[in-house]
């Protein structure tokens, strides 16, 4: 998995209950095991799709969640 070091308030991972100290395991089925495999994943798609992200929450947790993906500010 890909551990979140943080995540912009308001935004849809925000609302869907990420939070620093997640670890993201899959996004749409396909297991996660890298922040460059993460990357590419989220790169393949566009703004306003929607992709279904599973992690385990700071508390050991597991979660899932259908996200829309928005535009992020530059990094």
């Amino acid at each position: 998995g890909v551990p979140v070091s943080g995540v912009f308030s308001g935004m849809p991972a925000d609302e869907a209950g990420i939070a620093a100290g997640s670890v993201i395991t899959a996004v749409d089925g396909t297991a996660v095991t890298s922040a460059t495999q993460l990357s590419s994943l989220i790169a393949k798609q566009a703004v306003g799709d929607k992709v279904t992200i599973d992690w385990t929450s700071e508390t050991g947790a597991a979660q899932s969640a259908t996200v829309t993906l928005v535009g992020g500010p530059a990094a």
